[in-house]
């Protein structure tokens, strides 16, 4: 995804988006790999290989030395390679569109978001690929699902 100038400075952040059904429905939903290449150079490869769940991260930054840190909602754990989130730890809300019950998941990677600092983040004069690795799972009930969400904060 490349970012569109718009004549204001934008601030993109990415998330894994992981579980979001109804209470009733159960899931279990793992990920190997969540990977950002910003201009060209890897900006943030997780492999989720130290087993210390999200909202730690592994390794830093593409731009420094900034350990690689996300925002979770809901419970995560990490083993073998992959982060897992599942319905026993998610987020029990309530649906703003429809006002049914629930469950969901997340991690946002903690990137800068200052719109004046051109060099970290992930900012409007940048191109950028972002790219997850899943275990297939049919355990997600419709409307269930998972996946990566890029936005603009």
């Amino acid at each position: 995804m490349s970012a569109q100038k718009f004549g204001y400075m934008a601030v993109f952040t990415a998330a894994i988006s992981l579980g979001m059904a109804g209470n009733a429905a159960a899931y279990n939903v793992t990920i190997d790999q969540f990977y950002i290449e910003k201009n060209g150079g890897q900006y943030v490869d997780d492999t989720f290989s130290d087993n210390i769940a999200p909202p730690n991260g592994s390794g830093v930054f593409g731009t420094g030395t900034t350990a690689v840190t996300y925002s979770t909602l809901g419970g995560w754990t990490e083993s073998g390679g992959r982060a897992a989130a599942n319905s026993i730890n998610g987020l029990n809300t309530t649906s703003l569109t429809s006002g049914n019950p629930l469950t969901f998941s997340r991690a946002r990677v903690n990137s800068n978001t200052n719109p004046t600092d051109l060099i970290r983040g992930l900012k409007n004069d940048d191109t950028f690929e972002v790219r997850g690795l899943f275990d297939l799972s049919s355990t997600l009930d419709i409307p269930g699902g998972y996946g990566i969400r890029i936005g603009d904060s």
